[in-house]
């Protein structure tokens, strides 16, 4: 009797592991919030970090790309949902598409977006559970993880570089996306500290 309950505990267990995550509505306000705030941000820093970016010879998202992982990392912490930095990015190739920006990605773009979420929701199953909730290091990997792939998907679909500048731009990206990774801690850390019950009183 003991095993067939274990049994079913382990299936049960199992089932839920592996059915998809339920979103609530403050979840998807949250990921239309932030997916909004990562596609209004874009035209502010692309002509500013185009200065740095083309002379040098790599693709902007390779130094600036770090702000945009920021809001993949975020949909993730704020919801605690899987894949939800995915959703992140769906939606931004959404607005982007909607609002007339589908840039020189064409019709890549919905896979340039979301691949950068799945990178990042996959880094993000690592997170272990604490206080805060959002672990710095697993934030830092999973920025890094998101703007490396989001270069690497540039460099062959838009720009084709030579192989040793790819190199070089994913390794940027890499330091840029764990940048954004920081940012996105320290920002997650700091509203749930305000939104906490009693905070001021």
């Amino acid at each position: 009797m003991q095993a067939t309950n274990g049994v079913l505990i382990l299936g049960g267990n199992l089932r839920m592991a592996m059915a998809p995550p339920r979103y609530t509505v403050r979840d998807m306000v949250f990921i239309a919030l932030l997916a909004a705030l990562g596609i209004a941000i874009k035209p502010l820093v692309v002509p500013l970090i185009r200065v740095v970016a083309v002379p040098l010879g790599l693709p902007g998202g390779s130094l600036i790309g770090g702000v945009y992982m920021m809001w993949l990392i975020l949909g993730h912490a704020f919801t605690g949902k899987r894949w939800a930095a995915t959703l992140v990015g769906v939606v931004q190739a959404a607005l982007a598409w909607v609002t007339g920006a589908p840039g020189p990605q064409g019709p890549w773009m919905l896979a340039i977006y979301m691949a950068p979420g799945v990178a990042a929701d996959l880094v993000m199953r690592l997170n272990p559970a604490s206080v805060f909730g959002l672990s710095p290091a697993v934030a830092m990997l999973a920025g890094a993880a998101a703007n490396a792939t989001g270069v690497v998907l540039m460099c062959f679909i838009v720009y084709r570089i030579p192989f040793p500048v790819l190199t070089l731009s994913m390794a940027v990206g890499a330091v840029s996306g764990s940048i954004g990774g920081v940012f996105a801690c320290i920002i997650h850390r700091r509203v749930s500290a305000i939104a906490k019950p009693g905070h001021g009183g």
